[in-house]
Protein backbone atom coordinates (compact mmCIF):
# COMPACT_ATOMS: atom_id res chain seq x y z
CA UNK A 1 0.00 0.00 0.00
CA UNK A 2 2.94 2.02 -0.25
CA UNK A 3 1.67 3.58 -3.47
CA UNK A 4 -1.69 4.77 -2.38
CA UNK A 5 -0.28 6.38 0.95
CA UNK A 6 2.44 7.69 -1.55
CA UNK A 7 -0.07 9.28 -3.54
CA UNK A 8 -2.10 10.48 -1.30
CA UNK A 9 0.46 12.36 0.76
CA UNK A 10 1.47 14.10 -2.50
CA UNK A 11 -2.59 14.64 -3.28
CA UNK A 12 -2.58 16.63 0.71
CA UNK A 13 0.82 18.00 0.14
CA UNK A 14 -0.90 20.06 -2.81
CA UNK A 15 -3.43 21.58 -0.89
CA UNK A 16 -1.94 25.16 0.11
CA UNK A 17 -2.77 24.30 4.08
CA UNK A 18 -1.78 21.38 4.57
CA UNK A 19 2.04 20.00 5.44
CA UNK A 20 2.82 16.02 5.72
CA UNK A 21 4.63 16.06 8.49
CA UNK A 22 4.93 12.33 8.67
CA UNK A 23 4.07 9.12 7.07
CA UNK A 24 4.18 5.67 8.71
CA UNK A 25 4.13 2.07 7.09
CA UNK A 26 2.12 0.36 10.21
CA UNK A 27 0.20 1.32 12.99
CA UNK A 28 2.47 -0.04 15.53
CA UNK A 29 4.55 3.38 14.49
CA UNK A 30 1.70 6.11 14.84
CA UNK A 31 1.80 6.22 18.38
CA UNK A 32 5.28 7.24 18.82
CA UNK A 33 5.16 9.58 15.46
CA UNK A 34 1.98 11.21 16.62
CA UNK A 35 3.96 12.03 19.84
CA UNK A 36 6.62 13.56 18.11
CA UNK A 37 4.94 15.37 15.51
CA UNK A 38 1.66 16.72 17.33
CA UNK A 39 -0.19 16.82 13.94
CA UNK A 40 -3.00 18.52 13.88
CA UNK A 41 -4.83 15.59 11.92
CA UNK A 42 -3.94 11.82 11.39
CA UNK A 43 -5.34 9.80 8.67
CA UNK A 44 -5.43 6.01 9.09
CA UNK A 45 -5.69 3.36 7.01
CA UNK A 46 -7.53 0.69 9.09
CA UNK A 47 -6.91 -2.03 6.75
CA UNK A 48 -9.10 -5.61 7.04
CA UNK A 49 -6.30 -6.86 8.63
CA UNK A 50 -5.86 -4.34 11.46
CA UNK A 51 -7.76 -6.75 14.33
CA UNK A 52 -8.46 -3.95 16.78
CA UNK A 53 -9.45 -0.71 14.96
CA UNK A 54 -10.92 1.32 17.78
CA UNK A 55 -8.13 0.31 19.85
CA UNK A 56 -5.83 1.80 17.56
CA UNK A 57 -7.73 5.43 16.67
CA UNK A 58 -7.86 5.14 20.53
CA UNK A 59 -4.16 4.76 20.87
CA UNK A 60 -3.83 7.85 18.85
CA UNK A 61 -6.31 9.97 20.78
CA UNK A 62 -4.76 8.95 24.09
CA UNK A 63 -0.74 9.78 23.03
CA UNK A 64 -2.42 13.17 21.33
CA UNK A 65 -5.85 14.42 22.63
CA UNK A 66 -6.28 17.26 20.68
CA UNK A 67 -5.32 15.46 16.98
CA UNK A 68 -8.68 14.57 14.67
CA UNK A 69 -8.82 11.41 13.78
CA UNK A 70 -10.10 10.40 10.16
CA UNK A 71 -9.91 6.50 9.82
CA UNK A 72 -10.12 5.07 6.05
CA UNK A 73 -11.23 1.41 5.27
CA UNK A 74 -12.92 -0.31 2.67
CA UNK A 75 -16.30 -1.21 4.30
CA UNK A 76 -17.60 -0.11 7.80
CA UNK A 77 -20.37 -1.88 9.43
CA UNK A 78 -22.48 0.22 11.54
CA UNK A 79 -20.83 -1.31 14.45
CA UNK A 80 -17.56 -0.42 13.98
CA UNK A 81 -18.26 3.29 12.97
CA UNK A 82 -19.55 3.20 16.02
CA UNK A 83 -16.81 2.02 18.21
CA UNK A 84 -14.54 3.79 16.08
CA UNK A 85 -15.94 7.29 17.06
CA UNK A 86 -16.66 6.19 20.17
CA UNK A 87 -12.79 5.99 20.79
CA UNK A 88 -12.42 9.41 19.24
CA UNK A 89 -11.98 9.25 15.46
CA UNK A 90 -13.68 12.52 13.65
CA UNK A 91 -15.33 10.25 11.04
CA UNK A 92 -14.84 7.13 8.92
CA UNK A 93 -13.95 7.44 5.13
CA UNK A 94 -13.75 5.11 2.30
CA UNK A 95 -10.39 4.25 0.51
CA UNK A 96 -11.65 5.71 -2.69
CA UNK A 97 -13.06 9.02 -1.55
CA UNK A 98 -11.14 11.51 -3.53
CA UNK A 99 -8.50 14.11 -1.79
CA UNK A 100 -11.02 17.25 -1.87
CA UNK A 101 -13.16 15.99 0.65
CA UNK A 102 -10.54 14.63 3.56
CA UNK A 103 -8.54 17.50 2.87
CA UNK A 104 -11.82 19.63 3.74
CA UNK A 105 -12.52 17.93 6.78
Amino acid sequence: MSLLRTALCVALSSEEEIEVVAEVAGTGELSAMVRRHRPDVVLVDLASDVPQPAEVVAQITGAAPGTAVLAMGRRWSPALVGDLLAAGARGPGGRHSGAGPVAAR
